[in-house]
C-alpha cells in the first residue's frame, strides 16, 4: 500500500507541491507590507491547498502551512483501511485501544486519515468504524470533535453516505 500523502516527510511532501510566497494584508504594520512573508502550499496531484499568514516569518508560515495541508489530505484521500497499523500507532492509542489524540501531535493527521479511511469503510457508521479502529464509538466522536475541520469531514462523509448529521459532544 503506497504512503498517504499527509504521511510523508517535510521534503517529499514539499517536493509534490507548489510553494507560493507572497505580501499578506492585515495587521502588522509596515514590516508586513514590505516582506513576503505568507505561504501557500498547494499539493498538485489533488489541488488541495494551505496558508500560512499568522507569523512575520516566513519559516514559521511555512511550517504552519504544512501541517494544515497535512490534515486537509488526510480529511480528503481516502484509502481501503489497513491491515496492518504503523509502528506509531501505539503512541496515539492506549492499551485499551482508545484513540489518545491531540490536534497537536505530530501523528494527528496520519491518524485521523487512518480514521476517515475507516469511517468511510464503514459507510460513516460510527460503530461500525469504531469495530475497524479497536475503540468505542464515543472515543471516535470525540476524537473527531476535538479540531472543528475534522468534525466538519465527519459530518460531510456521512451526508456522503446518506446518515443524519450529529451533535457535536463539545
Amino acid at each position: 500500500m503506497s504512503v498517504h500523502p499527509c504521511e510523508l516527510t517535510d521534503e517529499q511532501l514539499l517536493h509534490a507541491c507548489r510553494v507560493e510566497n507572497y505580501r499578506a494584508s492585515g495587521p502588522g504594520g509596515q514590516k508586513r507590507n514590505k516582506t513576503s512573508s505568507a505561504v501557500r502550499i498547494t499539493h498538485l496531484a489533488s489541488g488541495i491547498s494551505a496558508i500560512g499568514t499568522e507569523s512575520r516569518s516566513q519559516h514559521d508560515n511555512r511550517r504552519k502551512a504544512l501541517s494544515r495541508l497535512r490534515v486537509e489530505l488526510a480529511l480528503a484521500i481516502r484509502r481501503p483501511p489497513r491491515k496492518a497499523w504503523p509502528k506509531w500507532w501505539p503512541e496515539v492509542t492506549t492499551d485499551t485501544g482508545h484513540l489518545h489524540l491531540s490536534p497537536r501531535s505530530h501523528h494527528f493527521a496520519a491518524a485521523i486519515a487512518i480514521v476517515f479511511d475507516a469511517l468511510d469503510a464503514a459507510t460513516g457508521s460510527l460503530p461500525d468504524a469504531a469495530a475497524l479502529l479497536g475503540t468505542s464509538t464515543s472515543n471516535l466522536v470525540d476524537t473527531c470533535a476535538k479540531a472543528p475541520q475534522v468534525w466538519a469531514a465527519l459530518q460531510r462523509l456521512r451526508q456522503h453516505h446518506g446518515r443524519p448529521t450529529l451533535v457535536s459532544p463539545q
